[in-house]
């Protein structure tokens, strides 16, 4: 039996697409951001002892824009880094997070859902 639009789970960008190819409007928002955290490693040294690097995540927020009520939306990282990196090495990660967003967007696009392209910029 097919789940409504309403009960149905949106977890994935798939799910999004599934709705589009059953003929259902689907627009997306996008945001883009870059989000600090801290990666906690155990110490070679003492088992007990937990160690912190701070890190990056540069995701994507995809959001269903126009519908009554609330629809959870997507999140996806597409990359992640080092806090400090070189410039080069942030550069890099920036172009590798451009190029899987691009994939994602052609995959969106020939699924029939309608959104706006954005793009993770240098710093």
């Amino acid at each position: 039996m097919a789940q409504t639009a309403k009960a149905q789970k949106i977890i994935r960008l798939e799910d999004f697409i599934a709705l589009a190819n059953e003929g259902k409007p689907i627009e997306l928002a996008i945001q883009l951001k870059k989000q600090i955290v801290m990666q906690k490693t155990q110490s070679g040294e003492a088992d007990d002892l937990s160690v912190g690097t701070e890190m990056y995540l540069l995701m994507a927020q995809y959001s269903q824009t126009g519908v009554a009520g609330e629809m959870p939306g997507v999140t996806k990282i597409y990359v992640h880094g080092w806090v400090g990196e070189s410039k080069a090495e942030a550069e890099v990660n920036r172009h590798i997070a451009n190029e899987r967003l691009i994939m994602d967007y052609t995959r969106l696009r020939n699924g029939g859902v309608i959104f706006k392209e954005k793009f993770f910029r240098s710093e």
